[in-house]
């Protein structure tokens, strides 16, 4: 993802629902372009955006719950658009952040909503296994109902 990039991942965010603060992601975005610490992508056709997916670290901080999801680097935010999905797409998208990864950490985690279980599946077949569905992250949906993977990463 370079910065040209962001109007349009916004575009697909909106397509998979509303209710998205634009300026929010718009400046979510710039800062995942502008970060070393961050890998986000794209996956276009035809030289159209038709999904990206996130990559960033995270750090636990001092008074939040005891089951607060572990430190490292986190899967988020992977998003194709509807006419598009079930192509792989998110798996190539998932692929390059991993590869991305390698070197950088020696585990990766990812959690989405228990019906996700198009998405959990994919993550399964790449080889993360499901942790717990007991954790809490910031912004983590108000129901609970995530569930938490982990994925080993083989030294560089």
């Amino acid at each position: 993802m370079v910065a040209a990039d962001i109007p349009a991942c916004v575009a697909v965010l909106r397509g998979h629902g509303p209710g998205h603060d634009v300026d929010e992601w718009l400046a979510r975005f710039q800062r995942d372009v502008d970060s070393s610490e961050k890998h986000p992508v794209v996956a276009a056709l035809a030289g159209a955006i038709v999904g990206y997916a996130r990559t960033m670290p995270f750090e636990v901080e001092p008074g939040w719950p005891a089951n607060v999801a572990p430190a490292g680097y986190y899967l988020l935010g992977l998003v194709v658009d509807l006419q598009h999905r079930r192509r792989g797409i998110g798996t190539l998208l998932t692929t390059e952040r991993l590869r991305w990864l390698q070197g950088r950490a020696v585990e990766v985690w990812y959690y989405t909503h228990r019906t996700n279980t198009a998405s959990q599946h994919m993550h399964e077949q790449l080889g993360f296994a499901r942790v717990t569905d007991d954790f809490w992250f910031p912004g983590m949906g108000d129901d609970h109902g995530e569930v938490l993977y982990r994925l080993p990463l083989s030294p560089a």
